[in-house]
């Protein structure tokens, strides 16, 4: 069980420790693209909510290699 992040497979916005994931490393290891990376899934977050305030977030795609977990497709439907 992981006690920092629980259900951490599951995508979850409103998790209240968000901000405490290593997906960008940390220290001397800190991600270069890190800040980019960031402010394009704010532009992609903000643009989809003004087309349609209100959205369906289907279940990911996992993409697993040696070193990483990650989503490889997440799909979202807008609601009308």
């Amino acid at each position: 069980m992981n006690l920092i992040f629980p259900e951490a497979d599951r995508f979850d916005v409103g998790r209240r420790n968000a901000r405490r994931h290593l997906g960008f490393g940390a220290g001397i290891h800190m991600c270069a693209g890190m800040h980019l990376a960031i402010l394009e899934i704010e532009c992609l977050i903000h643009a989809i909510a003004a087309r349609s305030p209100k959205f369906e977030i289907g279940e990911p795609r996992i993409a697993m290699n040696n070193s990483i977990c990650a989503f490889s497709e997440l799909p979202i439907k807008a609601l009308c």
